[in-house]
């Protein structure tokens, strides 16, 4: 049931998924944090290598898109918009997150 006990639905304007360059997207969370999954051209993902192979962004992203990814770019925002260190190093981002390591990452960051 959302939302969680104990926890209060923050304002609608707060909780935008948002679509991030057409590679990833930001995942609102009800504490204020965010969690930021990308795994396009460029990202540390398999889809790293389409910003080099392709003639530009915009064929890179859609070649990507069309083959999807076996792992992702993660980091967690702040409520401000600060990168956060991640539990599992002196990181902010990580790459080539598998798709258990991303929601163990959003179990972790729904819990600060």
């Amino acid at each position: 049931m959302w939302p969680l006990p104990g926890k209060t639905m923050p304002e609608p304007r707060e909780t935008l998924f948002t679509i991030d360059g057409g590679k990833g997207f930001t995942l609102p969370l009800p504490n204020g944090y965010s969690v930021s999954v990308q795994f396009g051209p460029g990202n540390y993902c398999q889809n790293h290598r389409y910003l080099s192979e392709s003639e530009n962004l915009a064929e890179a992203e859609r070649k990507a898109g069309a083959k999807g990814s076996w792992n992702a770019e993660c980091a967690v925002l702040d409520p401000d918009g600060d990168f956060v260190v991640l539990p599992f190093g002196e990181v902010t981002v990580q790459g080539h997150m598998d798709p258990d390591q991303v929601w163990q990452l959003i179990a972790w960051a729904v819990s600060l």
